[in-house]
């Protein structure tokens, strides 16, 4: 019973894909929601053109969207305010 509020009766194959293109880096990344009732993972692409810098990341949600999405919007930020 449980795992029928969790999984769908047949996987949404729709691909979303992002592209993007900044002079000396291009990427792309794509994302498929398969089974479960909601797209679980985030990404995040920023490039800082003046710093020549950029950071990439892919977060898995492993049962849940809340705390992969809350890393994609926030990482950046927090790097920027790091000391390190």
């Amino acid at each position: 019973m449980g795992a029928s509020l969790t999984y769908l009766n047949e996987p949404n194959t729709d691909v979303e894909t992002e592209c993007g293109d900044w002079g000396p880096l291009s990427y792309s990344v794509s994302g498929m929601q398969g089974w479960r009732r909601s797209m679980e993972d985030g990404h995040v692409a920023h490039w800082d053109k003046d710093k020549r810098v950029g950071i990439f990341g892919v977060f898995d949600g492993h049962g849940g969207r809340g705390a992969a999405r809350f890393v994609a919007q926030k990482v950046i930020q927090a790097m920027v305010n790091s000391k390190a």
